[in-house]
């Protein structure tokens, strides 16, 4: 059909036929395609080749699972091997370390014995020493305190001698320093001048309460005033008159200080209603007179009556109280006088600077008027103050008081006055307290006289201090000296009994020391001999002693005894554990004698390896084999999956000529139609590169692992590979579509995503199934393109009539079976064939169909319509 045209595609070629029969097939149902649903897509659009997958792997199993097994004996072989050198490794460290403890021990005995007999020589020595030394002592102090305790005894007689002496020199001393002090007193009150005073009044006082210093003291004083003023009365109204003039002075400098402020404050207009203010307020001019009467007299004048009447308030309503006629200078007097009314008041001239004389510069003069009384004030205060500390009793400057007055602070108030006369009671009764310090100078000579008879030795009344204190220091000398022979004595004694006891033990230490050292002597000929028996290439001298002085010789004996059973337990275990040594004759004689030499068990166990140290190549050796094991194991895998990757991108391929087709070509004159190819958002087929470019880093170098079977491992390593959590079949692993998932998608001009209706999505079937026929088909071949459609019945008539518009854009025909030709009554018409019940056997029908041409205005046989119809 293909050489005659009949059919554009070529069924000859297997590919073609198994794709044009799996369209046809599917599109005969295309009701049940869910263009939304993935596996359908799939379905309807690639034929099913799981089969043929699986078969592949079938031809590849055998091998593979023969590779498997080989290469698992060999991990078996490499791990026992492996295994084998560790332990022998663990054995031989036991071994060594057993080996380095009894070295360790061997050469702790040798060090610690040779220094044990050392100390045992030491110690020998020093007991021989001691024991001689402690004789030689014992002698001299058996022959030396006699005469120690004759020297202690007159030490012992001197002292008390001059302890004896000591209080009555004490009290020698004292006396005559009374007696000195009384004489110098008197001497002192006797010499002193004083003044006459016949004409005082006697004054009761006890003058034995005062001292002799204090009598000096207010007699002084008494006599520093009583000349200055001759009598106590004088000096009692110097008091009086001197406290008044003060008082009245300090008052009335508090007065000039008012008066001054007053003026400040008017000056300053601060105090209205005033003739003085009204003057500045009107700014009057005033003669020299006229401002002196002013300032003098009238400065708390008020002007205008005032509303409060007080006693002595003055009050003017005009300037005719300054008027000159009531004012004449005294020139004789330096004043003025003033007319009040016929009571007439002088006024001497005032110095100070002028207010009212210059109407232009009145403000600057009251400014300098100010300055001017501020300054008064300052001064003023400064003698108020100097006045205050007079009175206090401080010290003031005299200069700053503004008196003729001489003030005397010596007689500053009448408790001055109680003093004196405390001092002229002192001076009336002076002789008395002169006789009674020489009546108390004689009684002291008494008791001198009597303590001095006592004495042993001579006393110096002139160097009485020096003598006293020189007797104190031989006392304390003679103390020192009595109390260290004393104390040395006493140790001596101590000492000389001590050793009578401790001589016979010095001796009996010397025997038992000379003991130690024949024993040390022997256990280090002992251990010596051990040591180097065992260790006889060990040099001793290069042996270094602090490292095994400290051992403790009972723990390196119990760390041997402990490193000796691990090392027989763990040769014992190793013995057990492989095949080739648990039944071997050498080895079960080496545990039976207890012998457990390394040699024999190493070499049963190795075998032809011989030795541990050829393990290393021999594993090298066998790695390398499995190396190649293992890339023949990824190569056959890479077979089996390379179908699958070519399938895979044969399905890709398939739908981008798919989307070509469709690139231009509307559903319902306004969408677009695409499928989406979309690659597993979890695994990537890209894994099966990764098979073929990176196996090894899969797995570790020479390293696989294994399952119970050959998918298994395959489903194992694709897990390895991709990181993928999820168990996934080795048929699924197979097939290419696992790899990806499709979807359909409608547009509109600006490529956004549109819903479709029901027609549309039928459209789309019909499109979707002419298009995977049309890139089967070869390009611009003739022959009839057709479409079969089955159970068009479930259709609508408006979703039916979708179909042959479809097919007829495109150039396919249409072929369907069913009871309702919803299209047959078209304008362009359909070929029916109506298929007639049989005669006789109602389920066969009658074999030739009934054929017409229909359209929506005739039907016409159809041989007849062909007839009419074909050129």
């Amino acid at each position: 059909m293909y050489n005659k045209e009949i059919l554009p595609i070529n069924l000859v070629l297997e590919e073609n036929l198994n794709a044009f029969a799996k369209i046809i097939q599917s599109f005969s149902k295309a009701k049940t395609l869910d263009t939304e649903d993935d596996r359908s897509l799939k379905d309807f659009l690639f034929e099913s080749s799981a089969d043929a997958f699986e078969k592949q792997y079938e031809e590849h199993k055998e091998s593979l699972d023969k590779l498997l097994n080989d290469y698992k004996e060999l991990e078996e072989y490499i791990d026992r091997t492996t295994l084998k050198r560790s332990r022998l490794t663990t054995l031989k460290d036991y071994e060594e370390a057993r080996d380095e403890a009894n070295k360790k021990l061997l050469l702790a005995n040798f060090i610690q014995s040779r220094s044990d007999l050392d100390i045992a020589r030491k110690a020998s020595k020093r007991a021989q020493r001691l024991y001689e030394l402690e004789t030689e002592k014992h002698n001299k102090l058996k022959d030396g305190n006699p005469k120690l305790s004759r020297i202690a005894g007159r030490a012992k007689e001197l002292l008390e001698s001059s302890e004896t002496a000591l209080p009555k020199l004490t009290e020698y001393k004292d006396i005559y320093s009374l007696i000195s002090a009384d004489l110098r007193t008197i001497k002192e009150l006797s010499s002193i001048e004083l003044p006459d005073i016949e004409g005082e009044k006697k004054e009761d006082l006890d003058i034995t309460q005062y001292d002799q210093k204090e009598i000096r003291r207010r007699i002084d004083h008494f006599v520093t005033i009583y000349n200055r003023y001759g009598s106590i009365e004088n000096i009692t109204n110097k008091i009086a008159e001197q406290s008044e003039l003060v008082s009245k002075r300090k008052t009335e400098l508090e007065i000039k200080i008012k008066g001054l402020e007053d003026i400040i404050e008017l000056l300053s207009k601060k105090k209205e209603g005033t003739l003085f203010s009204k003057l500045l307020d009107e700014q009057q001019v005033l003669s020299e007179a006229q401002e002196t009467i002013l300032i003098s007299l009238l400065v708390d004048v008020n002007w205008e009556r005032p509303d409060q009447v007080m006693k002595g308030i003055r009050y003017v309503d005009d300037f005719e109280v300054l008027n000159e006629k009531k004012i004449y200078k005294d020139k004789e007097n330096k004043g003025y006088w003033f007319d009040a009314g016929g009571l007439n008041h002088f006024v001497p001239i005032s110095k100070e600077k002028r207010v009212f004389a210059d109407k232009a510069n009145l403000t600057n003069a009251a400014s300098s008027k100010k300055e001017e009384l501020q300054s008064r004030i300052d001064r003023l205060s400064s003698e108020i103050e100097e006045l205050d500390k007079f009175q206090k009793g401080q010290k003031f400057q005299s200069y700053l008081i503004e008196t003729d007055y001489e003030l005397d602070q010596d007689v500053l108030d009448f408790t001055v006055q109680k003093e004196l006369k405390k001092g002229l009671g002192i001076i009336q009764n002076l002789s008395r307290k002169i006789s009674e310090i020489e009546c108390q100078v004689d009684v002291n000579n008494l008791r001198l006289k009597e303590v001095s008879e006592k004495l042993t030795i001579l006393p110096d009344n002139e160097e009485l201090s020096q003598q006293l204190m020189q007797l104190q220091n031989t006392i304390a000398v003679r103390r020192k000296r009595e109390q260290n022979l004393r104390e040395e004595l006493i140790k001596r004694e101590k000492d000389e009994e001590y050793l009578s006891i401790r001589l016979p033990e010095l001796c009996s230490s010397k025997i038992t020391t000379q003991e130690h050292v024949n024993s040390a002597t022997t256990k280090y000929n002992s251990h010596t001999n051990a040591m180097l028996k065992a260790l006889p290439e060990t040099d001793i001298a290069s042996i270094i002693e602090q490292d095994y002085l400290h051992f403790s010789i009972q723990d390196l004996e119990d760390d041997l005894s402990d490193k000796k059973e691990d090392y027989v337990t763990e040769y014992k275990s190793l013995a057990n554990h492989f095949e080739e040594t648990k039944f071997n004759i050498e080895i079960k004689e080496q545990l039976d004698q207890k012998t457990y030499v390394f040699e024999v068990l190493e070499a049963a166990l190795l075998g032809r390896i011989g030795h541990r140290d050829n393990i290393e190549d021999a594993l090298k050796s066998a790695n390398r084999e499995r190396l190649k094991m293992m890339d023949a194991i990824h190569e056959t895998m890479l077979n089996i999956f390379k179908q699958t990757k070519g399938k895979y991108e044969e399905y890709r391929s398939t739908i981008g000529r798919l989307n070509t087709f469709f690139k231009g070509k509307k559903i319902s004159e306004q969408y677009y139609f695409q499928i989406k190819f979309d690659p597993h958002d979890d695994f990537d087929i890209n894994w099966i590169n990764k098979l073929q470019h990176s196996a090894k880093e899969v797995y570790k170098e020479g390293e696989l692992a294994f399952g119970e079977t050959v998918e298994a491992f395959v489903e194992d390593f694709f897990q390895k590979a991709t990181g993928y959590g999820q168990k996934i079949k080795l048929v699924d692993l197979l097939n290419p579509k696992t790899y990806f998932t499709l979807k359909t998608k409608f547009t509109d001009e600006d490529n956004q995503d549109k819903p479709g209706s029901t027609g549309e999505s039928y459209s789309a079937i019909v499109l979707l199934g002419i298009g995977r026929l049309s890139i089967v088909h070869e390009k611009n071949r003739p022959g009839i393109k057709f479409l079969i459609l089955e159970e068009t019945a479930n259709l609508d008539r408006v979703n039916f009539n979708t179909f042959p518009d479809i097919a007829n854009k495109f150039g396919y025909q249409i072929l369907t079976m069913t009871p309702r030709p919803y299209g047959s009554d078209s304008e362009q018409g359909w070929y029916l064939h109506c298929l007639l019940r049989g005669v006789g056997d109602k389920y066969k029908n009658y074999p030739v169909p009934n054929s017409y041409f229909k359209t929506n205005e005739s039907k016409e046989d159809l041989t007849t319509f062909l007839a009419a119809n074909t050129d």
